[in-house]
């Protein structure tokens, strides 16, 4: 109502007013508008960024997980050899014993009957020489003792000396025996020193990824917060963007409404000036036709038009 009891001039000024309100609101607009895209192009960017974060830290876990379970085979393989390990050095320790056994015996009967010293062949001759003369000589009762004490002596010392060789392959089999497990022992401890190794190079590992994951995880809450930051920031803009859009709307029927006023202005001043014309010419008819000049049927009906006649 206000505008429309406004004069032409200030509709005109009112509309230029109007006009450079919107432009710069519009271009306000637009600036708020770039501003949030850039901010949206940026949180793009940075989910693209964080798509391949998590894509590397799937990695890294997956990897972990293949680290942790060839450390539990190893971890597992080291506690068998140490179990045989144990085993070999008891079985070791036994066969040690049985040897310090041995050897004591063999010193024993060797303190008796030394196979060095005496040939078991030779002992073997002079029994079956005794045995001999026994049966075919004729012998006094005292002679048969004597020579029935020197056999059974020489029995003795022949069942030493088989006792001393029966001992001798059993060392020969304890030492076999205690030099297969010294090497089996060499080849365990070969096998526990590259296990040993092996699982610490595993635990470096991952203790390195394990490292790398927690670094991963770090810089994906980092980035997540700054990505949080973003979309609010291009939130507000939006806003404000859908705000101006707003305004600008209704600031643009406001001049659509103000181009109608003025148009209505210059339309009744074409009006009014079309009718001061006709006016003006009917009053140079009239008086014409007063003085009882001769008009045209046109002029006649512009007279009628305007109630004259």
């Amino acid at each position: 109502m206000r505008l429309i009891m406004l004069s032409k001039v200030e509709l005109e000024q009112k509309l230029r007013s109007l006009r450079i309100e919107l432009e710069n609101l519009i271009k306000k607009a637009e600036e708020v508008r770039i501003e949030r895209d850039e901010l949206n192009d940026r949180v793009r960017e940075i989910n693209a960024i964080i798509r391949e974060k998590r894509e590397e830290l799937r990695a890294c876990i997956e990897s972990t997980k293949k680290i942790r379970e060839q450390l539990k085979l190893e971890k597992k393989r080291l506690s068998e050899l140490r179990s045989k390990k144990r085993f070999l050095l008891s079985e070791l320790k036994k066969l040690k014993q049985k040897r310090v056994e041995l050897i004591r015996k063999k010193n024993t009967l060797t303190s008796i009957v030394n196979p060095r010293k005496v040939s078991e062949d030779r002992l073997r001759v002079q029994l079956e020489a005794l045995k001999w003369k026994y049966q075919t000589t004729l012998l006094n009762p005292y002679e048969e003792k004597v020579i029935l004490n020197k056999v059974e002596k020489l029995e003795k010392k022949l069942r030493y000396l088989e006792s001393i060789h029966e001992i001798d392959k059993e060392l020969e089999k304890v030492y076999r025996a205690i030099n297969s497990r010294v090497e089996e022992l060499k080849k365990i401890n070969e096998k526990l020193s590259e296990v040993n190794e092996t699982v610490s190079k595993l635990v470096e590992k991952l203790k390195m990824h394990s490292s790398n994951i927690d670094v991963l995880k770090r810089e994906l809450e980092e980035i997540y917060s700054g990505r949080e930051m973003l979309k609010s920031r291009a939130d507000e803009r939006h806003k404000e963007y859908v705000n101006l859009m707003k305004k600008v709307r209704e600031l643009k029927r406001k001049v659509d409404d103000m181009n109608f006023l003025l148009k209505a202005y210059e339309k009744t001043e074409k009006i009014a000036k079309e009718r001061e014309l006709k006016r003006r010419l009917a009053e140079e008819v009239y008086r014409r036709y007063i003085r009882g000049e001769r008009i045209s049927l046109n002029e006649l009906k512009l007279l009628i038009e305007l109630g004259m006649i």
